[in-house]
């Protein structure tokens, strides 16, 4: 991992973002690239504003990016960090996406606000946008989560058919901080044998992608996604949960299911997205 891309909207929620990308780039001796995309607000009709122009709102943006820079270089755990810091004009999400994919960043860490990382209020949001047009693995970090090495990751997957480099920034993370991996299928089908669902893994080869990392296969039955998920996250007392939100309807169902379902959900780890390109 060389290249670590952080936007942020200077919320509480992308500055404890911050913090654990920080503790990230530190781990994995990757560069940090303190990102913040603005933009023209739209006018008030009858209201007596000034409007700031484009070159003030980026000379305001960037004075508050380098301040929050100085922080974190002031202390001296952080003197090693590479930091760099940019401001775009445009819409967050167009503008996070064009420059993750023009540095060709490893990793895009974001906050998360909210009740909870998968309330109501995220569906729609920059984050979860992100998360869906990235080309970047995005991962997203609850409010009030501190980074821990990720030791035990839960691959949330449906064993769909998949190209294997999908899986190649997952096997990296997990061979640099030399994690378990479980991975998880649910299904709501009871007569679902666990002998086919490991022949449609063999089939798409996950386990040639994986070969290099240690890891497990998982299998559990219930019509409730998200209760599933939380559950076996909170009994592994992993660190971290990946999926893969493009093409495969997993995530997005998971999105959409009613906030009584999603509390069972709230795990409070951070949430890594893997583009399927």
């Amino acid at each position: 991992m060389k290249t670590i891309l952080v936007p942020t909207d200077f919320s509480e929620a992308s500055k404890n973002a911050i913090d654990y990308a920080v503790e990230m780039a530190k781990a994995a001796g990757a560069k940090l690239i303190l990102f913040h995309a603005y933009h023209i607000p739209p006018t008030v009709v009858d209201a007596a504003l000034i409007i700031p122009s484009p070159t003030e709102l980026e000379e305001d943006s960037m004075k508050t990016l380098r301040a929050i820079r100085s922080a974190v270089l002031t202390k001296p755990e952080n003197k090693v960090l590479t930091i760099e810091c940019v401001c775009a004009y445009g819409f967050a999400v167009d503008e996070i996406t064009a420059h993750a994919e023009k540095t060709a960043a490893d990793l895009v860490i974001m906050g998360m606000q909210g009740a909870g990382w998968l309330s109501e209020k995220l569906f729609g949001s920059i984050t979860t946008d992100v998360m869906r047009k990235c080309k970047s693995p995005v991962l997203s970090i609850p409010e009030k989560t501190h980074f821990v090495i990720p030791r035990r990751i839960v691959f949330a997957y449906d064993y769909q058919p998949l190209s294997a480099s999908v899986l190649d920034p997952l096997a990296g993370l997990a061979t640099q901080f030399n994690s378990m991996l479980f991975i998880l299928n649910v299904s709501a089908d009871h007569h679902t044998t666990e002998m086919h669902i490991k022949d449609t893994f063999r089939n798409i080869q996950v386990e040639e992608a994986l070969e290099e990392t240690e890891h497990t296969f998982h299998y559990r039955t219930n019509e409730d996604l998200g209760d599933a998920i939380g559950r076996f996250v909170k009994r592994q007392q992993a660190d971290m949960a990946v999926m893969i939100p493009k093409k495969h309807s997993f995530l997005a169902n998971l999105f959409k299911e009613p906030a009584t379902k999603q509390a069972a959900f709230h795990i409070g780890v951070p949430l890594l997205t893997l583009p399927d390109k």
